[in-house]
């Protein structure tokens, strides 16, 4: 409906000319902002692989947006762990991360066995 008065600066029921100055559409649009906040969800980071070298394992991260970056990945490491070396190196912090491998929700506190992620 706002959209509607925004574009056609008229009422959705009546065809009233309606501007974004009126009082009862400035109340209608604050009760709406109140019941329903705009909310900023974070994309889940997707784990879309996992690599093993003479030197050190990886594993690639990558945000849906497409921001990607590759970290340094252990099968001792816990979640937590990585998720904090996630937010160092993108930025979201720990407890809007979402991880997600082979279409699964990496839990804290399960070991990275339960997901068959080996390095």
């Amino acid at each position: 409906m706002t959209k509607h008065v925004e574009t056609s600066k008229k009422c959705t029921q009546c065809d009233q000319v309606v501007t974004e100055q009126n009082l009862q559409y400035k109340q209608y649009k604050a009760t709406l902002n109140k019941l329903f906040p705009e909310c900023i969800a974070l994309p889940p980071l997707i784990v879309t692989e996992v690599k093993n070298s003479a030197n050190a394992s990886t594993i690639t991260v990558m945000m849906l947006g497409g921001e990607c970056a590759v970290l340094p990945f252990t099968p001792a490491m816990t979640v937590t762990q990585l998720k904090n070396t996630i937010e160092k190196k993108l930025g979201p912090v720990p407890e809007k991360q979402r991880l997600m491998y082979k279409e699964k929700e990496l839990q804290v506190g399960l070991p990275y066995i339960f997901y068959q992620i080996y390095s």
